[in-house]
């Protein structure tokens, strides 16, 4: 009866679905209009059990539309990201589909209007009790009850998944991540004169292997992370520190108001943002004359045994085959085209016994 998605690999699973519905503030409702005309027209809504619900006035198009025929459909549109160099957007929908009717039986009606007002009033319980009280003669109340719904993301979205692919497992992810010599956090506090007087900004500290250094400084730290568990697990890692904030979002969209910052780092995050969204951005919120410090751990696996390394590469090449590429590119040295100077560039590989 149903169509099924034609491009899987984009399609939201059915949790991620229902967090769409259940976040979204606004939807269009379409309906078979006048003439056979489709109307779609924009509504504030509410998702609960399988149905979603709308207020509205008593008397219009949609009531007639309504009437002559109950099928409907629902669409839901969420983190909508322009993308000015690519000249798009990247956003994630959800499409419901189900029979929609007025509500008319009293109980109903109050249930329906309750799950509305404590969604967009949470905190008004007083209030908004006397606001249905008073409005339940007069407003009309329908009902979509859900038969179908299937939500899709952009396939650039789908991408950006992985970098949130360790975020599922934070304590694996802390135990078993390479860490970073003191030497380096050494170089780069001494560099960028970093102390209690100064500001700090982290992009996507994971589980904070390079974090402590600088909190230790009394520094005004500040982090920004995309995995809700890597924000929970650094939180109670570095609780005792007055000085740690972060915050939980992505840094390519995060409005940090007039925050600027003496020191910008990122150890081994910031590649996975595009370099015209990451320079740019990094080169604004630094104050003049801050720095911008990128570094990751480099691994040798083919000098100990190289046999080995090439029976596993010959393994990969058979058996793993990589749906989606990674696209992004970043190149450090392209910092001097966003307006920095006295760039450094550092390569040190220990000799492996």
């Amino acid at each position: 009866m149903f169509r099924e998605m034609r491009r899987k690999k984009q399609a939201l699973s059915v949790e991620d679905t229902i967090k769409v519905l259940s976040k979204g503030t606004s939807g269009v409702l379409a309906l078979s209009g006048d003439d056979s005309y489709p109307y779609a027209v924009p509504m504030s809504y509410v998702y609960c059990d399988s149905k979603v619900f709308f207020h509205c006035a008593q008397t219009g198009h949609k009531i007639d539309a309504i009437k002559n025929n109950h099928k409907a459909s629902f669409c839901v549109i969420d983190e909508d990201t322009i993308v000015p160099e690519e000249y798009t957007t990247y956003f994630r929908s959800v499409i419901a589909f189900g029979k929609i009717r007025v509500l008319e039986e009293p109980t109903e009606k109050r249930k329906a209007l309750e799950v509305l007002a404590a969604k967009y009033s949470p905190d008004q319980v007083q209030g908004r009790e006397e606001e249905i009280e008073g409005s339940l003669q007069r407003v009309c109340v329908l009902e979509l009850c859900i038969e179908h719904m299937s939500g899709k993301e952009a396939i650039e979205l789908v991408k950006k998944d992985f970098r949130k692919t360790y975020d599922a497992i934070p304590e694996q992810f802390d135990k078993w991540r390479s860490r970073y010599c003191n030497e380096l956090f050494h170089d780069v506090i001494e560099y960028a004169k970093i102390d209690e007087s100064k500001s700090v900004l982290e992009i996507g500290p994971g589980t904070g292997q390079a974090t402590e250094p600088f909190l230790k400084t009394g520094c005004d730290y500040m982090a920004i992370e995309l995995g809700e568990n890597f924000v929970d697990f650094t939180k109670n890692k570095f609780n005792s520190y007055d000085n740690f904030n972060v915050v939980h979002g992505d840094f390519e969209t995060y409005d940090f108001g007039n925050k600027k910052f003496d020191l910008i780092y990122s150890a081994a995050t910031i590649q996975w943002i595009p370099e015209k969204i990451a320079f740019p951005k990094v080169y604004n919120l630094l104050k003049s004359g801050g720095t911008l410090a990128m570094f990751m751990t480099r691994t040798d696996e083919k000098t100990p045994n190289g046999e080995l390394y090439n029976q596993i590469l010959r393994v990969y090449d058979k058996y793993f085959h990589v749906e989606t590429k990674y696209t992004c590119k970043l190149k450090y040295d392209n910092v001097v085209n966003y307006g920095f100077i006295d760039y450094n560039y550092y390569a040190v590989i220990d000799d492996i016994p």
